[in-house]
């Protein structure tokens, strides 16, 4: 029975559920969301704050607050584990027990299991993922499939896991009326069933942390590893963690980060491709950020060259790995002369990494992998270069924001995107998120980038090499020609997946802002393929807001107001006193003039106030008015077509400020000032 304040949402296929999601398990997982929940909440928070700041124009710059820790060359982080010491070639790829076995045995030196970007999170690809890693490192892991017996090789690759980031929520897990982190929920279950383990055969338990924003989501992953070990009763600073710099906030916080994680630090990995996604995410109220064709933005643009040098010598400075890209190609067979195109394109690409700096690279397939590693064998001749500390290097602000390359908007670039991006969500709803496209291997972030150049292009009105502007309406266009081609390129894809993956595409270049995450968009059609009901609130995207509109049964306060003339570019009033007047006028992101006010901005004038005044009310109930006295609500209103339906919708977007009692913002939308009816924003 699973312990008290737990619940468990969804089935996965036994033995995986019985032998994973055990009582100490999920327990586990209790006293992690209880005793670190909180700190995550706020942290998001601190994002959403941080992205206001550059749409108001503040420019992102080294943390003044932690100079003396960057000047400081006395520290470094913990040496490497056992097996860590050598990172030349590391293979990466979902968890499904044929990708493992094979990983494990494709003669890399390292394996990561990814529940992130290239794992579409149901349950069953996660509660098997985590069997499949459990009978790997006890060695008892075997597949057949078209004959053909798979089976672990004698000397394996060393494992690490990558859970999911903070960001996310997993709705099928609920402790205390809330979801878990889904990034708990995938490190949990791993530590509490493999870390003595993993002890016992001489490695330890290692992982890869993704999308990261700042130094102090880094500190709260080392007070996790802290508290796990001793709740385990495993030695501290057992725990090696390699942070993926992918997001354009954390390369200014490189060393801070390796500083907080420094007991538990095995470096840091070029995530290059959310990196370019988190490049135009975050300075999207910035036209001159504005990137071409995606294959034009190459690892030698002056902000990619910029964070791949200042990585390899703030790792090296402090005695880590610095560990290179992704190269996403995979063998083409039947066409030797395209094969040998793209293994030259490998060859480049490993060798740009290991001359620089690099101590180790990333590959996709098995296949790949002798061709990285004779290239690192040739050129690194130890087990790492931690001793190239590149001096030569002198990184400034402006480097790493400088978007000034050759390069053009065309509509093969616009195909290109809007045929990643279909292929990419078709197949992660339907439960697969790792997939071959034009002979290379995709996860989330390709998608992610074609998603945001895409909106990008559109909201900026962009023009092409033709001349041609890009609206929302040429992408649709693209988007209905390529789709019925999806079924054919993808395996397992079906024309409603594909039609989903549309819809939400053309939603996404009409918004105002990109939303933040297109898994966090389309999680909630993997609920179909769980074959159960989750909590629907459990759905909602950090912050989010989710009302309806409610009777009442009696009226304390009424209030009246008429709206006339043209429309969204009329006037609206209030005659009650004191009386209010507002010139209307559509926004120009609509295609109005925006030289007046408009509903929107009413609403979420509207909403911050009830909610602060929520916020208060339950704080003086329960005797806590000093938590609150210094809050700000903030709340974003966004308009735009739903994911799932026609027409127009909104969507309410509420940051609490300088309040971190979780249970206390919780309540508030709890308040009789604040609640109403739960309906979801994406519905499956």
């Amino acid at each position: 029975m699973p312990p008290k304040g737990v619940t468990v949402l969804a089935q996965a296929p036994n033995p995986a559920h019985t032998q994973i999601l055990t009582d100490e398990a999920l327990q586990f997982l209790a006293s992690l969301h209880r005793t670190f929940e909180s700190t995550r909440q706020s942290l998001l928070i601190a994002r959403h704050t941080a992205q206001q700041r550059l749409d108001a124009g503040v420019q992102l710059d080294f943390p003044s607050e932690t100079a003396h820790i960057r000047a400081e060359p006395s520290w470094q982080c913990a040496p490497p584990g056992p097996g860590l010491e050598d990172r030349r070639v590391e293979i990466t790829g979902p968890p499904d027990r044929k990708m493992v076995i094979n990983a494990l045995n494709s003669g890399a030196k390292t394996f990561m299991a990814d529940f992130e970007d290239s794992c579409s999170p149901t349950f069953k690809n996660l509660i098997q993922g985590q069997l499949n890693l459990h009978d790997a490192i006890r060695r008892q892991i075997d597949f057949e499939a078209g004959g053909k017996q798979y089976k672990l090789s004698q000397n394996p690759a060393v494992l690490l896991v990558r859970p999911r980031g903070w960001h996310l929520d997993e709705p099928r897990v609920i402790v205390d009326n809330r979801p878990l982190s889904a990034s708990i929920f995938d490190f949990g279950l791993y530590f509490f069933h493999n870390a003595h383990e993993l002890v016992k055969r001489g490695f330890g338990p290692y992982f890869y942390l993704p999308k990261m924003e700042h130094y102090l989501e880094a500190r709260l992953w080392n007070d996790i590893f802290h508290f796990s070990q001793s709740y385990i009763r495993l030695a501290q600073n057992t725990i090696r963690a390699t942070v993926l710099i992918e997001t354009i906030p954390a390369a200014f916080q490189m060393e801070e980060i390796l500083f907080e994680l420094r007991n538990h630090s095995a470096g840091l990995n070029c995530g290059r491709w959310d990196y370019i996604f988190s490049f135009i995410k975050k300075r999207r109220a910035d036209p001159s950020a504005i990137l071409p064709d995606r294959k034009d933005v190459t690892m030698e643009v002056p902000f990619m060259d910029a964070y791949v040098r200042l990585l390899i010598k703030t790792c090296h400075k402090r005695k880590v790995a610095a560990m290179g890209g992704m190269s996403a190609q995979i063998p083409i067979k039947g066409d030797e002369k395209a094969n040998e195109i793209a293994m030259n394109k490998v060859k480049a690409d490993k060798l740009r990494e290991v001359t620089y700096g690099h101590d180790g690279t990333w590959i996709a397939h098995p296949l790949i992998n002798k061709i990285a590693l004779d290239i690192f064998n040739e050129h690194m001749l130890g087990p790492n270069q931690y001793h190239v500390l590149r001096q030569d290097v002198q990184v400034a602000a402006a480097d790493l924001l400088n978007s000034k390359f050759p390069g053009q908007i065309t509509e093969a670039g616009i195909k290109s995107n809007v045929e990643a991006l279909l292929s990419y969500c078709s197949a992660w709803v339907s439960g697969n998120g790792c997939v071959p496209i034009n002979f290379l291997m995709e996860d989330a972030a390709t998608a992610e980038i074609a998603r945001l150049q895409l909106w990008q292009w559109a909201h900026y009105s962009s023009r092409l090499d033709t001349g041609d502007i890009v609206t929302p309406n040429y992408i649709d266009s693209i988007i209905d020609s390529i789709s019925p081609q999806v079924p054919k390129m993808v395996a397992g894809v079906k024309s409603e997946q594909v039609d989903i993956a549309g819809r939400y595409l053309k939603s996404q270049v009409r918004q105002p802002w990109a939303s933040d995450f297109l898994t966090s968009d389309l999680m909630p059609h993997l609920e179909k393929l769980d074959g159960s009901k989750w909590v629907k609130s459990a759905l909602n995207a950090t912050y989010m807001s989710k009302r309806g509109i409610l009777t009442l049964k009696d009226a304390v306060y009424t209030v009246n107001a008429t709206a006339s003339g043209a429309g969204r570019n009329g006037k609206t009033e209030s005659k009650d006193s004191p009386p209010l007047e507002f010139k209307l006028a559509l926004p120009k992101e609509m295609g109005g003039r925006g030289d007046g006010h408009n509903p929107e901005q009413l609403f979420a004038l509207g909403y911050s106030s009830c909610f602060l005044g929520a916020l208060q009310a339950v704080a003086g109930q329960q005797g806590k008015k000093e938590l609150v006295k210094d809050a700000k609500i903030h709340t974003s209103v966004s308009i735009g077509p739903p994911n799932e339906k026609p027409g127009f919708a909104l969507a309410v977007n509420i940051a609490v400020e300088n309040v971190s009692d979780e249970a206390l913002i919780q309540a508030a939308h709890d308040d009789p000032c604040s609640t109403s009816s739960s309906v979801p924003i994406v519905e499956p």
